[in-house]
């Protein structure tokens, strides 16, 4: 596996199909006071992971690993 600083890369030569977008979906939402997973949060009609998910599909991605924890069921459904 090859290690790249954020110097080396010029925006020209990115090319997101040749990365993994990585996802951390498993905070609680202990402070949205609620027993919903935080990523399960509505905003505009959409949960929050569900935003994130296509802007990383918009930023070029193919390989998307979404990293779940609490509520892992909830937010796989």
């Amino acid at each position: 596996m090859t290690n790249i600083n954020a110097q080396d890369i010029n925006a020209q030569e990115f090319n997101a199909q040749d990365f993994t977008a990585v996802i951390l979906a498993a905070g609680l939402g202990k402070r949205m006071k609620s027993d919903l997973p935080k990523v399960l949060f509505p905003l505009c009609g959409r949960t929050l992971v569900e935003h994130v998910v296509d802007h990383a599909r918009q930023a070029g991605f193919e390989k998307i690993v979404v990293v779940v924890g609490h509520g892992a069921d909830q937010v796989k459904a």
